[in-house]
């Protein structure tokens, strides 16, 4: 076996090593990240597609100003979740607490101005049912949607989770030196970038192409 084929092997096996370093549920998260923006790039690339091919018949859509002012709204609270992490090395459970109820707030607040980008859409008699780039559009901002509830379920858990050891001296002290309540703040922080930025990639591709 020359050098090369064992400095091969030898770099198979560090990155074996570095991936037995990744907690499963970030690794479960990436996978779920990465799925999902597979999904979302086949269908905008479908949707570009019949779009094409429909033309000059493709439906007049006057884009929904409520998704832009959403994607202002995602955008801003993407500073939210900074200093988390640094937070918990400081033990400050009171600025963790804030931080999430910032990101649960802001989550709520986008999902309410999405549904009326929707009604607004309804409003141009753009149903799920009546083309082509009503099915496309109700399917991948309906999908963005779901992941952004995906993400306000365990900022809930956090918020109550926070609140009951708040004043138990004993379990505050399992939180803030347990690795594991770390990684959940690192996963929650890289998912609310994720939900964020895709957010912004799918207005904008719908805004050039429409």
């Amino acid at each position: 076996m020359d050098k090369k084929e064992l400095t091969k092997g030898r770099n198979v096996i560090q990155g074996l090593k570095g991936l037995e370093k990744i907690h499963p549920h970030q690794l479960l998260t990436f996978l779920f990240l990465f799925g999902l923006s597979l999904v979302y790039t086949y269908l905008l690339i479908t949707l570009t597609i019949e779009t094409f091919i429909s033309s000059p018949k493709f439906p007049i859509l006057h884009f929904p100003r409520f998704y832009t002012i959403a994607a202002f709204i995602i955008l801003t609270s993407q500073f939210i979740p900074t200093g988390l992490v640094r937070a918990f090395k400081d033990e400050d459970l009171a600025l963790i607490r804030r931080k999430i109820l910032g990101l649960l707030v802001s989550g709520v607040v986008f999902l309410i101005f999405q549904g009326i980008g929707w009604f607004e859409i309804v409003l141009q008699d753009i149903s799920i049912k009546s083309n082509f780039l009503g099915t496309y559009l109700f399917i991948i901002t309906g999908l963005h949607m779901i992941s952004i509830l995906v993400g306000l379920v365990p900022m809930v858990y956090y918020l109550y989770m926070t609140h009951k050891i708040n004043k138990d001296g004993v379990a505050r002290l399992i939180f803030f030196t347990s690795p594991y309540e770390k990684t959940k703040l690192v996963i929650l922080h890289n998912y609310w970038v994720y939900v964020g930025f895709s957010w912004i990639f799918i207005v904008s591709w719908l805004i050039y192409l429409i």
